[in-house]
C-alpha cells in the first residue's frame, strides 16, 4: 500500500520531528496528534472513507550505565 511505503520512506524525518506524538497517514498525507483519537479524527475529517495508518512515535530512551 502506498501509505505504508510513504511512511517507511519518511520514517527518519517523522521520528525526528514528531517524538511523543501519534501520527496518521492517509493518501500519503501526514496528520499529527497528541492522542491516537486526535490523529485519527484529523485524518478521518479529510478522508472519511479511508482507514488511516496510525502509529506512535516514541521518545528515544536513554540508558545510563552506572
Amino acid at each position: 500500500e502506498k501509505d505504508s511505503c510513504w511512511f517507511s520512506n519518511h520514517y527518519d524525518e517523522i521520528k525526528e520531528n514528531y517524538k511523543g506524538k501519534y501520527i496518521a497517514v492517509v493518501n500519503v498525507e501526514l496528520f499529527v496528534g497528541e492522542t491516537v483519537e486526535e490523529a485519527e479524527a484529523q485524518a478521518k475529517a479529510k478522508y472519511p472513507y479511508w482507514d488511516p495508518l496510525i502509529d506512535y512515535i516514541p521518545y528515544k530512551r536513554r540508558i545510563m550505565v552506572l
